[in-house]
């Protein structure tokens, strides 16, 4: 005896007390078939309660474990400046600086403070922050306070709004074509107790805790925001009056709307294929209506599940419906086979059903174990979305197991299933078996030319996967053309600042940022920022306490230019920074924290794929680590961290999944086939599948991403079920084992 080789007697005599198991079951299942059905519906519709608490999830913060270090830092900046979503409009004209256009982008502006719930502040031309000195006072206003009557004081707006480097790349493109509208809304649960309760707090000045959670804006009331922003801004479009809306919580939205709209498209598409295919292979009504309902209870019970958990759906999980409805009619397939081939040679339904469950219940109940292990590794991942698929998708498998040894026999009971009696076994003789016959005949005549072309493929397809590259572009999920894609693309071009870096500085005192040296040592980081470049990308605009600490100091020195810049005396410093907040205006508090010991420094770049962004991150951080010194602490944060963040940790989770999946099924296929040398060889058909699907990505161009990913770890799990029915059969025959006893 080899060693890892099972004695055969033993071997045998396992794998034969099992198929017993299952044609006892098989009787069993008959014989109280109505209390099966019963039992199958009663789980269902228990299950299916959950449906109504189902949410979507698709916002880039919610990628992250909310215990994730980078998550952690950009919720500490969320806490500390503004918890705040924004949505960008961006609009166009040849003439920004004409009484129409302006006349339009007021009626826009008061339309959106007046009908967008849970809003923060409304940004534009309209209100955009003027600073200026009048007879020793700080005046800080809107540009357009006072309407323009004349051409002259048009031109006049035109020329402030034209030299102010505040504008640039933020309020104004470049070429003054294009400019924007900001809008900010605050997560209902992130409203304080003053504005939930009328203004009735008595603790309204009370910090927040350190560690209460950070509310987003996500779910129902995501939907209801960006459903107004549109309907406002579809309200003002004119042709002479075009606008786009751009922004995370839109993305995301316009993520939840295509999410929802796929899944319920593929899933009738994916239902009406297989009941097509299930007609075409049975050509019977009971081959056809049997397959669908265990597959579609299921379905629902597990999507029910989810929803009583509290897992939402989100991009990665949106093909859970296909993918639970070709493991379901494949169980359901298998079964099927074996029960109409033996009820149209010899009759006797339960027979047929005990044989069938007998023949081919092990190995079912061994694919389903094998998928549900192979994407149960999923939830070892550090990405949320990850670790909730791999608690979907198993259990989906799982109940779909349930389903088709339970209610698939109990409805072959009940309903009619008539042997056919033409003189020939229809479904043995079929083209399908005529095709895999004369497949299975060329393989066994000329196996090492099979192994050659094989080998040949999967050395090729490994150069190209070798080749490929980790992206993360959530844009261009969407196709050539849709809204969002037009919009952010538009944004990209023109205003060029859509995805915000947050350099983080620490003075580590309170009042520290009242250091004119600190400021000044800003001031070179907010320069040479702008001039950092890799690969083309780099940051558009830069947005500080610096620029407000200029402004104030020139409109304090008769708005003198010669005076924009940094007060060299701290008491000074201190004095201009208290009269601006004194002015009414709230900018200040959005970019440092009340006691003057932290502020932020906004860099706004290109949208890019997420990888672009690393060196231009690092070549940032390093050289303000550098310019500061000592003088404080430097890190970085937002939505750019975050992106970097998640490519490395779904590329840290796929590798780790793939070798769990890979000791989950390896140890099974031995167990299955009884020789450890077999077993270990079935694994190079079910990772060669992987090996060419990423070569043929990169010959399609497709991208690498971190939903691509998880293609190896669901093919690992479907390729081992055609492995594990192959060598089940195989060994059947080969070993001379008979059929289960009925």
């Amino acid at each position: 005896m080899r060693a890892g080789d099972w004695p055969e007697a033993e071997q045998a005599g396992v794998r034969s007390r099992i198929e017993v198991a299952f044609v006892r079951w098989g009787h069993l299942v008959v014989r109280y078939r109505w209390l099966a059905i019963s039992a199958m519906v009663l789980l269902t519709v228990a299950l299916a309660s959950g449906l109504g608490s189902l949410t979507f999830e698709t916002s880039t913060e919610n990628l992250l474990d909310p215990d994730d270090p980078e998550r952690e830092r950009y919720e500490e900046f969320r806490r500390q400046f503004t918890n705040e979503d924004t949505y960008l409009l961006i609009l166009h004209s040849e003439e920004i600086f004409s009484f129409g256009f302006l006349e339009k982008l007021r009626r826009l502006h008061r339309d959106l403070e007046s009908g967008i719930p849970n809003l923060d502040e409304v940004k534009s031309l309209i209100n955009a922050r003027v600073t200026r000195g009048t007879q020793d006072e700080l005046v800080v206003e809107d540009l357009l306070e006072r309407w323009p009557r004349t051409r002259a004081e048009l031109d006049a707006v035109a020329e402030v709004a034209r030299s102010n480097p505040v504008y640039t790349n933020v309020l104004l493109s470049e070429d003054s074509r294009f400019t924007t509208v900001t809008i900010t809304v605050i997560p209902q649960g992130d409203l304080g107790e003053e504005e939930a309760l009328g203004g009735f707090d008595e603790t309204e000045d009370e910090p927040r805790a350190d560690t209460e959670p950070i509310a987003y804006l996500e779910g129902p009331e995501l939907m209801r925001v960006t459903e107004q922003v549109l309907e406002i801004t579809k309200r003002h479009t004119t042709d002479d009056f075009p606008m786009y809306v751009t922004g995370n919580p839109e993305m995301t939205y316009s993520m939840m709307v295509a999410i929802r709209e796929d899944m319920t498209r593929l899933t009738g598409i994916s239902l009406g294929l297989v009941g097509l295919l299930l007609a075409l292979v049975f050509r019977r009504i009971s081959g056809v209506f049997i397959p669908l309902m265990v597959v579609t209870l299921p379905l629902t019970a597990t999507f029910g599940m989810m929803g009583l958990t509290g897992l939402p759906i989100t991009a990665m999980n949106q093909q859970l419906p296909t993918f639970l409805l070709v493991v379901g009619v494949a169980d359901s397939v298998h079964l099927l086979t074996i029960f109409f081939r033996r009820i149209d040679r010899e009759g006797g339904k339960e027979e047929a059903i005990a044989y069938a469950l007998g023949h081919s219940g092990l190995a079912v109940v061994l694919t389903s174990v094998t998928t549900a292990g192979a994407l149960g590794s999923l939830v070892f991942a550090d990405l949320t979305p990850i670790v909730e698929l791999g608690i979907a998708a198993p259990t989906g498998v799982l109940l779909t197991l349930l389903y088709s040894v339970v209610l698939l026999p109990a409805l072959l009971a009940v309903l009619p299933a008539r042997a056919r009696r033409s003189g020939r076994d229809q479904t043995l003789r079929g083209p399908l078996d005529h095709l895999l016959a004369g497949l299975g005949g060329f393989c066994t005549r000329r196996p090492r030319l099979v192994v050659w072309c094989w080998s040949l493929l999967v050395v090729a397809s490994f150069y190209g996967a070798l080749q490929l590259k980790l992206s993360y572009k959530p844009l261009e999920w969407f196709p050539q053309g849709h809204p969002t894609r037009v919009a952010w693309e538009l944004a990209n071009n023109e205003i060029k600042g859509v995805m915000p870096l947050e350099l983080i500085l620490d003075s580590g005192e309170d009042d520290g940022l009242q250091d004119p040296e600190l400021l000044i040592r800003m001031e070179e980081i907010q320069r040479l920022a702008k001039t950092v470049e890799v690969n083309g990308m780099r940051p558009a605009a830069a947005i500080s306490v610096v620029d407000i600490v200029k402004e104030t100091h020139r409109a304090l020195n008769e708005n003198d230019p010669a005076y924009y810049a940094i007060p060299r005396d701290r008491k000074l410093l201190a004095q201009e920074l208290l009269l601006f907040e004194n002015s009414g205006s709230n900018d200040l508090e959005r970019l440092v924290d009340s006691g003057f010991r932290e502020a932020r420094v906004s860099l706004l770049m290109n949208y890019a794929d997420g990888l672009a962004y690393l060196p231009v991150v690092n070549q940032v951080e390093t050289q303000a680590r550098e310019i500061v010194g000592d003088l404080a602490e430097v890190h970085t944060t937002g939505l750019v961290k975050l992106w970097l963040r998640t490519i490395s940790a779904s590329l840290r989770s796929m590798a780790r999944s793939y070798a769990l999946a890979l000791l989950v099924i390896a140890p099974l296929l031995v167990l299955l086939i009884g020789e450890l040398r077999m077993g270990l060889v079935s694994l190079v058909p079910n990772l060669a599948p992987i090996v060419v699907g990423m070569g043929l990505m990169k010959a399609l161009d497709i991208p690498f991403d971190m939903f691509t990913l998880m293609i190896g770890t669901v093919a690992i799990g479907v390729a081992v079920d055609d492995t594990i029915h192959f060598m089940h059969g195989f060994r059947r025959h080969y070993r001379g084992g008979a059929p289960a006893p009925v």
